[in-house]
């Protein structure tokens, strides 16, 4: 008997979904046990979740030498739209410095303000070009309040995986009005040049188990048997890095 495998790659962060789909031969009820866990198996990797498709795009684009940047406003207490206008005339010009000089510029932003003080403020997550260089360039095109950049995977944010710092620029609905957002959809706007994960499908014989590598990191692992309307229907995932990530103290 074949079943579906569903791997979902982005840099060294791998997603793979194991799953029995409908057969044609399958009964009505059957089929329509077999649906609900396909259903299941697809949403473990559906990029159309914000969480999931950020959690992909960070890994796909960016590594621990890359910034976690923080902006704030002082003194001023702008709304939404002026605060947009900010963060995009960053982004011009940090653009522009870097393509004078042929460097890449990524980018991931949100907008927050529905916490702390509720003032408005930015997370971002920016390549890194030079250390020295790149702290220096930021800080000075942010004329609004301070800045904080770190390693993405700095201790003193407890970033451990990718999710998690999908998690935490999601964490946020916009405000009620213009710029309210449907429940699902994307909080966070990102640079165009952001290379995607590769989805493959293949069909593969019951007994074959996950291929993790050695020296992979298993960050996530479930292998479930389901009775669904008293029909039996398999279900497995492992979510593993390559390469363990390298968090800095």
């Amino acid at each position: 008997m074949k079943k579906r495998r569903r791997t979902a790659t982005a840099g060294d962060l791998v997603k793979v979904v194991d799953y029995t789909p409908p057969a044609p031969r399958d009964t009505k009820q059957q089929r329509a046990a077999k649906h609900k866990t396909t259903t299941a198996a697809q949403k473990i990797i559906n990029t159309k979740l914000a969480q999931g498709r950020l959690e992909m795009k960070l890994a796909a684009n960016f590594g621990s030498k890359d910034y976690f940047v923080t902006f704030t406003y002082e003194g001023e207490n702008p709304d939404r739209n002026t605060v947009k206008k900010n963060k995009n005339a960053f982004i011009r010009q940090l653009r522009t410095i870097r393509r004078t000089r042929n460097q890449v510029f990524k980018w991931i932003f949100c907008i927050e303000h529905k916490h702390g003080d509720g003032r408005y403020h930015l997370h971002a997550v920016i390549n890194s070009v030079n250390k020295k260089l790149d702290f220096d360039e930021i800080r000075s095109l942010w004329p609004h309040g301070h800045v904080e950049i770190t390693r993405l995977f700095d201790s003193k944010h407890a970033f451990c995986e990718w999710l998690d710092i999908a998690r935490y620029m999601t964490k946020e609905r916009p405000e009620e009005g213009k710029d309210e957002t449907p429940v699902g959809a994307q909080v966070y706007t990102c640079s165009r040049n952001l290379e995607k994960p590769t989805i493959e499908t293949e069909w593969i014989d019951e007994n074959v188990p996950f291929d993790v590598p050695a020296g992979a990191d298993v960050l996530e692992e479930r292998n479930e048997l389901n009775y669904i309307d008293g029909i039996p229907v398999k279900f497995a995932y492992v979510k593993y890095l390559v390469k363990p990530l390298n968090l800095t103290t």
